[in-house]
């Protein structure tokens, strides 16, 4: 990150942004592997924007990661507001243990709606034509995330094998080589029944990304660790939050109208098991229930139907509500 150019350090603002995409480098750099020099260079070379008199206004993501660096980097640069996912949150000052009392925490998403997504109904194909029971895709996440980012791709297996007792056409991968890309992934979703989902978020704070940056070097020296030898070694009793929130995929399954099997939790209150989604248990023990509600066509209409007039009637998912709160 060179540094801004003379005419920007003299431009005076009214307002300045942080978007994600720079708030991330506290834990990823450009390859996503966690560098710690990368974050001070950016900090040093765009220091010049703490003494901005404007109003500052922060959209963090995957706020328990690096929390204490990311609480002590927006009040240094007096950042006046966050909208952070997590703001609901009751362990929320366990992130934010000192700007809370500084600034301002308001409710944002991970995912926001703008005008594409209506023109979506339009290219997936009737639910009865399509190919496709199951439908996932997720990555093998390192286990940092506590057990809610180890769920994530441990229910792909369960319920991979769950549907072959079901006789069940199913599309689930964790494996990078079956990634799915751009406008594919809306031809996947439009061709699948229903997508599997699970909790995004953590049960995990990392307030320094030392556990981050330990876990990654046992689990490079050892390929076949277990789960719980590594909460053991370097999280014992820590593994305890729910850091989760709605996701961009809730958003994408309801504009496709695709009906959503989720692992039970709280989507940002918005959605509800029975109503918006199928619930699934996380052991996926009431797989029998899930394939019920599944070939229950006008029950499965309903909930599909639910979820899309949920989703599209909440407001605040939108951009342009979004921008509206920021100008105001």
């Amino acid at each position: 990150y060179k540094p801004a150019p003379e005419f920007i350090r003299k431009c005076h603002f009214d307002a300045v942004i942080f978007d994600v995409t720079v708030l991330c480098l506290r834990y990823l750099n450009t390859y996503g592997i966690y560098e710690k020099k990368v974050y001070e260079k950016f900090v040093k070379n765009y220091s010049f924007l703490k003494y901005c008199s404007c109003v500052k206004i922060a959209f963090p993501q995957d706020d328990y990661d690096c929390s204490k660096i990311l609480d002590n980097w927006l009040i240094n640069w007096g950042v006046d507001v966050v909208f952070s996912p997590l703001a609901d949150n009751p362990d929320i000052s366990k992130i934010y243990e000192n700007y809370i009392k500084f600034g301002r925490i308001e409710l944002g998403y991970t995912g926001y709606i703008d005008d594409d997504y209506f023109k979506l109904k339009e290219k997936v194909k009737p639910f009865k034509e399509r190919e496709i029971d199951i439908f996932y895709r997720t990555k093998k996440l390192l286990p940092y995330f506590g057990w809610i980012g180890e769920l994530k791709w441990k229910i792909a297996d369960i319920v991979k094998e769950k549907a072959k007792e079901y006789g069940l056409k199913v599309d689930i991968s964790y494996r990078y080589e079956d990634s799915i890309f751009k406008d594919k992934w809306f031809d996947f979703l439009g061709n699948s029944k229903f997508v599997l989902g699970s909790l995004s978020g953590s049960s995990l704070i990392d307030p320094y990304g030392e556990i981050q940056k330990k876990v990654r070097k046992y689990c490079k020296l050892n390929p076949n660790y277990n789960y719980f030898e590594v909460e053991k070694n370097f999280f014992p009793n820590q593994d305890i939050y729910y850091f989760t929130a709605i996701s961009p995929r809730n958003i994408e399954a309801a504009f496709t109208l695709t009906g959503q099997i989720l692992v039970k939790g709280y989507y940002s209150g918005i959605l509800k098991p029975w109503e918006d989604y199928i619930p699934l248990e996380p052991d996926a023990s009431n797989f029998y229930e899930v394939y019920n509600a599944m070939t229950d066509f006008d029950y499965s209409q309903r909930i599909i139907k639910k979820c899309y007039e949920k989703i599209a009637s909440t407001k605040d998912l939108y951009y342009e509500n979004l921008a509206n709160r920021v100008i105001n």
